[in-house]
């Protein structure tokens, strides 16, 4: 029994002071004295004696604690003893300003009272979970001494998952292992054990099995064990998952104004699926947006579950409400924009009909432009029929001048100036000016880009370049003009149209002129794309399908006309190995046709070798060559196998083997020889794409080539 504890509150106000301790105490358990951050509540320990907040501190602590600073006076000193783990001035540092209302004011029993609940509050949760503390006022000193029974601490050891697969074990152990919010001063590295985080690990665990379709699920601690010499407590915890419930065909209730014969074709898309959070969302989903894309803009659908056997049947209740035609639309806020742009892509992109999915999807476009700082969007439904809309904008800083400077492998140093208006002539249009220089040379470039052609989806972009660079056995001076239209018709399916007009003069520096074909020649081409894209991510995907196939033809004017004809299939699949990592497949393959092999212009012929090729190989220099000098070929194959590791946080290993083939003509296509390289490199796992340094040995080497090559870039192996 604490001395002193001789509250006379009546037992419900006891229980409500001590709701609030525990809200408040978790608020700001490990908060240091200028700043408080949240932490988890813990709820008292079986056999620990109960305790109270007074209501006297339940009124100020919320004042206290947004004080910065203490006051300048403490009328008591608060006197820790009996504690081992830590110093007194570290205990009362982790107390921080929540015991100023103490120390500002006189002892007494209920601040005496308070003190000691929050030290020993900090102590349990600092990995000290049987510390209690008791307290005692002197006579005639304005001190509290408060007297720590420390106990033993104890730390989070082994978490053993039984009943599961692998998988799902090192996801149920996570919830575990999760590390308190705050500073804990003895942990070392270490997760204190605390009961009450160990039965919310428990319910967290559950939560996740029925989100991935076992809803049956029931997850127990059965045994912990402590293991007394070390501080460290092991938890023993059995699953029993149950089936995996999979869907049933959903069931659709309530008066419908629609026909629902091709909703619940789409529906049947999801039966047998596993019933987990993912696809019920997308099922509910789909029944919400076949409402919306109808025009009844304000539908509502509530949603229940029944479980039959080893099935679950979605229940969807539908209140489909009114349509409403798209009304007024008021812009507010634009100064530099023209306001058509926004009502063309409005207009052509929505339809007579109000659909709040697709005018969230204008709105992402728009943002997406880099015009806008915020875009919000306000509707006001009419008597008539017809709904308004406000858009309250404000534009952003949609001009800026950049510069850049890297280092690759094969360009050497490189540093780059560039101006971006992202919103050109208030068209929401981007004007882009660059100038680059590098190992290679000089390459400055201008283009305007519509992201939305005519109001459309149209992606179009003007070009034009001018470059002088220094390449193996020769060099060349190239300008041009280009045009390209981007259609996106969906999440995973696209289509490139491109055309452009070269002028391109090229001088030996090495090669024979013999094998530069003409040396001063202009080039016409058009060329079409498809993408299919079902990657996770294009800037760093781990997951997926990726292929593309081009088809281009194009004349070439020197002394004569050259016509000719090339086509280049990319493929690439990543597949996940166990939690992090994955293996890549890729593979790529080109031909060249054309009337002329002797005159054609060695700049428009294929070059392999670098960090997205057979990697033994410098870039550009596998294959043919003369004199030493790479003069490329006219048709090719690459296939690759990697196998990506990761070690820890961003950084992953990858160890590939590489293989291809480079041949003059088409004609030795099949016959050209075989290049192999295996090897290891690594890479950090970026926003901006994954940065890379590898080694690539040449597993059949030939005379003149290298036995290896060391690369350093930025992207993707395809």
């Amino acid at each position: 029994m604490r001395q002193g504890n001789n509250h006379c509150l009546h037992p419900a106000t006891k229980r409500a002071a001590s709701w609030v301790l525990t809200l408040l105490a978790g608020l700001c358990l490990y908060a240091p004295h200028s700043l408080r951050a949240a932490s988890p509540t813990t709820p008292k320990i079986p056999g620990a004696p109960a305790k109270e907040l007074s209501q006297e501190l339940q009124k100020k602590i919320s004042q206290t604690t947004k004080k910065s600073t203490a006051a300048p006076n403490k009328i008591t000193k608060i006197k820790i003893k009996g504690l081992t783990a830590m110093s007194e001035e570290q205990a009362l540092d982790l107390l921080g300003n929540r015991i100023d209302y103490v120390q500002n004011h006189r002892p007494s029993p209920s601040r005496a009272d308070d003190a000691a609940f929050l030290l020993e509050r900090i102590l349990r949760n600092q990995g000290l979970p049987e510390a209690e503390v008791d307290w005692t006022i002197p006579k005639k000193k304005n001190r509290i001494v408060l007297t720590v029974t420390q106990g033993p601490s104890r730390h989070l050891g082994e978490v053993i998952v039984s009943g599961i697969d692998q998988a799902l074990q090192k996801q149920l152990v996570t919830y575990f292992k999760k590390q308190s919010i705050g500073f804990n001063l003895l942990s070392k590295g270490k997760i204190p054990y605390i009961p009450s985080l160990v039965e919310e690990a428990v319910d967290s665990a559950i939560i996740y099995l029925h989100s991935e379709g076992y809803w049956n699920a029931e997850v127990k601690l059965t045994k912990t064990t402590v293991l007394a010499d070390q501080g460290l407590v092991n938890l023993h915890i059995t699953v029993h998952t149950g089936p995996l419930y999979r869907l049933a065909p959903s069931e659709l209730l309530g008066p419908s104004p629609i026909d629902l014969s091709l909703l619940r074709q789409q529906l049947s898309a999801y039966l047998e699926l596993p019933a987990n959070t993912k696809n019920i969302k997308a099922a509910r989903k789909t029944t919400l947006s076949y409402f919306l894309d109808q025009g009844y803009a304000f539908t509502e659908i509530q949603m229940d579950k029944l479980l039959v056997g080893q099935h679950m049947r979605l229940i969807f209740i539908i209140t489909a409400g009114n349509r409403y035609q798209i009304g007024k639309i008021n812009i507010v806020g634009l100064e530099r924009t023209d306001p058509q742009r926004l009502h063309r892509r409005i207009d052509k992109g929505s339809g007579p009909l109000y659909n709040p999915e697709l005018i969230e999807a204008h709105r992402r476009k728009f943002m997406s432009t880099g015009a806008f700082s915020s875009f919000l969007i306000e509707t006001q439904p009419r008597t008539d029929g017809t709904i308004d809309m406000t858009l309250r904008i404000q534009e952003g800083q949609a001009r800026s001048v950049s510069s850049h400077l890297g280092i690759g492998s094969y360009e050497g140093g490189i540093f780059g100036l560039s101006y971006r208006d992202q919103n050109f002539r208030g068209k929401l249009q981007t004007l882009s000016l660059s100038g680059e220089f590098s190992g290679l040379g000089l390459l400055g470039q201008a283009s305007i880009n519509d992201p939305m052609l005519f109001g459309t989806d149209l992606n179009a972009t003007l070009r034009a370049f001018l470059l002088s660079h220094d390449l193996e056995g020769y060099s060349k001076v190239e300008a041009g003009l280009g045009a390209e239209l981007l259609w996106t018709i969906n999440h995973h399916y696209s289509l490139r149209f491109y055309g452009s007009a070269i002028t391109t003069q090229t001088s030996s520096d090495g090669l024979p002129d013999s094998e530069l074909g003409y040396t001063d020649y202009s080039v016409g081409r058009v060329g079409f794309s498809q993408r299919l894209d079902f990657r996770d991510s294009p800037v760093n995907p781990h997951k997926g399908f990726y292929g593309e196939l081009l088809t281009e033809i194009g004349t070439v004017t020197g002394g004569s006309a050259i016509p000719y004809f090339k086509t280049e299939l990319r493929t690439s699949y990543r597949q996940p190995i166990r939690e992090a990592d994955f293996l890549v497949i890729t593979g790529r393959a080109g031909l060249n046709f054309n009337s002329n092999q002797s005159d054609y212009p060695i700049d428009l012929r294929f070059f392999l070798g670098g960090p997205d090729s057979v990697r033994s190989f410098p870039e550009r220099e596998m294959g043919p060559s003369v004199n030493g000098d790479p003069v490329g070929g006219e048709a090719y194959w690459i296939a690759s196998l990697e196998y990506n590791y990761k070690i820890k946080g961003p950084v992953y290993m990858n160890v590939f083997a590489d293989a291809g083939s480079l041949a003059r003509d088409t004609d030795g296509f099949q016959t050209a020889d075989v290049n192999y390289a295996s090897g290891l490199g690594f890479w950090l796992d970026l926003p901006i794409g994954p940065v890379r340094a590898e080694y690539g040995y040449n597993l059949n080497r030939r005379k003149g080539e290298p036995a290896g090559t060391f690369h350093f870039t930025i992207g993707i192996n395809f």
